[in-house]
């Protein structure tokens, strides 16, 4: 299974490759305008799929590999994939409020903007400016919604959240919350304005922490390694993490690693925000 959806990853950059060697062969047959257009959009189009298709190929065969995650789904066929994500942005917008509305319908507009101009910078030969706007617009669709942003990063989720909800409040509801990673504490990390409730680091320097955008309006649940970013712990927690690395033998004994351990603490709070209830946290394996 692996080896069949790390393959089928690689049709679309192929099928660019054989259009890009059609449209230099036959170039002098072709009408400029449409050769051009077909070269800058198709030529980006192959870089940027094949060094995603390369990157989502070596992460799945390391997390199956070495990490001993169970193998990813088949590709989901094109017109499939659009129908489920269609629907799937349909059910999204009618469980948001008003603001999140506004957010997802901007981000939407600049994304198409975007998307637009760039195609038009390529067009009239500035491929590298085109090519930087493209990727911007591509940015504005991910970042239009939760569920883009998630499916698009591993290390980072978003959450959508009233703009009253305070790491506070999240402190009070889940500092009995115990995980490998020990209770939560607020503190500040490095690079974000507001407080952040946070699960860790162990000795190995692994710790997981949830903040607020400026706006108020989303959540974010970060996992990370970088101990020093840590600024200062503003509260202490209840139990501090064991001394065993996540995914390795040791008091944790959590063997998915600090992903798993992110996407349950994901997991907890999207249920709190929406029910204003906590579960507990899963035994460690």
């Amino acid at each position: 299974m692996l080896k069949e959806v790390c393959l089928k990853r690689f049709i679309l950059p192929l099928v660019c490759f054989l259009v890009s060697i059609i449209c230099f062969w036959q170039g002098e047959k072709l009408d400029g305008a449409i050769a051009a257009l077909l070269l800058f959009v198709v030529i980006p189009v192959f870089f940027i799929s094949l060094i995603w298709a390369i990157y989502t190929a070596i992460r799945d065969v390391y997390r199956v590999k070495v990490k001993g995650e169970s193998s990813p789904e088949e590709v989901t066929p094109a017109i499939g994939k659009m129908k489920r994500n269609i629907r799937e942005t349909s059910d999204e917008l009618a469980g948001m409020d008003q603001n999140s509305r506004k957010h997802f319908f901007l981000y939407y507009f600049l994304g198409v903007i975007g998307v637009v101009l760039g195609l038009a910078v390529i067009v009239f030969g500035f491929i590298v400016i085109g090519t930087l706007i493209l990727i911007a617009g591509g940015t504005m669709f991910v970042l239009a919604s939760p569920r883009n942003y998630n499916n698009a990063s591993d290390t980072t989720k978003m959450l959508s959240c009233s703009k009253s909800l305070t790491i506070e409040e999240l402190y009070h509801a889940f500092y009995k919350f115990d995980t490998p990673l020990g209770t939560p504490y607020i503190g500040r990390i490095r690079f974000v304005k507001s407080d952040a409730l946070i699960f860790g680091p162990n000795k190995s320097g692994e710790y997981i922490y949830l903040y607020k955008n400026r706006s108020g309006a989303r959540l974010y649940v970060v996992e990370n390694y970088v101990e020093s970013l840590i600024l200062e712990h503003k509260t202490e927690p209840l139990r501090k993490p064991g001394k065993g690395k996540l995914g390795k033998s040791g008091e944790t004994g959590y063997s998915a690693g600090l992903t798993m351990l992110m996407m349950e603490i994901f997991d907890k709070v999207q249920f709190y925000l929406e029910t204003g209830k906590v579960q507990p946290a899963a035994p460690s394996k």
